[in-house]
């Protein structure tokens, strides 16, 4: 029995220990302001409840409309897309009755076409619902062309600026790119090159790139190997940049508009300042920082541009600036964070404060 108490009293000792720690350097676990590591943050607005009034089910995916300030929010639960005004009312859904049964990922472009990726179900396979202005379904664009087709599933879309696709999914290696039209064009396949090393000196290694989705041929042991990496999410910075986020790798893959490799950067791990399982990227291009949410470490990680780390601001809770499981990330025209959290049922718009003199990152550096 001593043992045993012996054991309850150390577990106190450590859950206030604990306590206190994230009470001294994290004031946001019991405030409405949460201190980061390099910025307050504070809540605009929470949002929990669709245009019916009722709740938000596992919030999963966010898109910020930049010419309306509207706000896109994927209610896995409850199988349909809601719209927020910029004001965060929320105006209207789209469902079951406009041929919305499984949304996985939202877009919106410059005419106000919405297109949703959409899972496989009794009815249809996986596929990309589009719908004009007027939230009228308009045409299906499925996926043929390369391996996996089948088995793929959409989840975020972007558009560049010669009107091509770029779709991030499951079930299906890098990134799938579709004409104007939804026709299949090629496949773009980050690769991790990972050259041999002894067990001491961990695994090293360099990243190349490729836009067939013919994987490469297997190379010896002694040379190292070349990994063909999954794509979890993909957006654009205002100069034409694509930047792909690997789940597996932990990286962000940055490429030019023509799809030539320029460089990535991330690194894998549960501390501070590296991501676990990140499910979802933004750019914020009035303050070129690139926003990162970490599923597993319930953060949201900030970079430049240029990809060195700047603050980051979470943990697991429910308190503002705090998650459960956040999946997706986005930008408004304020530059407020817009977060998809998960578990908390709901959707997090945040402002970032000032960064101190002494946390401002040079241009030179990004």
């Amino acid at each position: 029995m001593n043992m045993y108490i012996r054991s309850y009293i150390s577990l106190i000792i450590l859950s206030l220990t604990t306590i206190l720690y994230w009470s001294s350097c994290c004031p946001s676990a019991f405030a409405q302001q949460t201190t980061t590591l390099g910025a307050p943050v504070t809540a605009v607005a929470i949002l929990t409840k669709d245009d019916q009034g009722h709740k938000l089910k596992y919030p999963s995916s966010v898109f910020c409309d930049h010419k309306t300030g509207e706000i896109y929010v994927v209610s896995s639960g409850n199988a349909k897309v809601v719209i927020y005004s910029a004001d965060y009312f929320p105006e209207t859904s789209i469902g079951k009755g406009r041929g919305i049964d499984a949304p996985e990922g939202v877009y919106v472009d410059k005419n106000g076409n919405i297109y949703i990726a959409q899972g496989p179900t009794a009815k249809h396979p996986a596929e990309i619902t589009v719908l004009n202005a007027a939230l009228f379904p308009v045409k299906q664009i499925r996926f043929t062309g390369f391996k996996d087709a089948k088995m793929f599933v959409p989840v975020h879309i972007i558009q560049d600026r010669n009107g091509n696709f770029y779709v991030a999914g499951i079930n299906s290696l890098g990134i799938v790119v579709l004409d104007k039209n939804g026709k299949f064009l090629r496949k773009l396949i980050p690769q991790e090159h990972i050259a041999p090393a002894p067990a001491s000196e961990g695994m090293a290694g360099f990243l190349s790139h490729k836009r067939s989705y013919q994987q490469k041929s297997h190379i010896s042991k002694d040379s190292g190997k070349v990994v063909p990496v999954h794509v979890t999410d993909v957006t654009t910075d205002d100069r034409g940049r694509l930047f792909l986020l690997s789940e597996g790798t932990s990286k962000i893959y940055v490429y030019t508009p023509q799809e030539d490799f320029l460089y990535s950067f991330g690194q894998k791990g549960g501390t501070m300042g590296k991501t676990s399982r990140p499910r979802g990227i933004a750019i914020d291009n009035g303050t070129d920082r690139v926003y990162v949410c970490d599923y597993m470490r319930h953060t949201i990680l900030a970079y430049t541009l240029g990809g060195k780390f700047i603050f980051e601001f979470g943990g697991k809770g429910w308190s503002v600036g705090w998650f459960n499981y956040p999946t997706s990330v986005a930008v408004d025209p304020h530059g407020n964070v817009i977060v998809a959290d998960l578990f908390n049922q709901r959707v997090q718009i945040l402002k970032i404060g000032k960064i101190p003199a002494n946390r401002i990152i040079k241009k030179s550096e990004q």
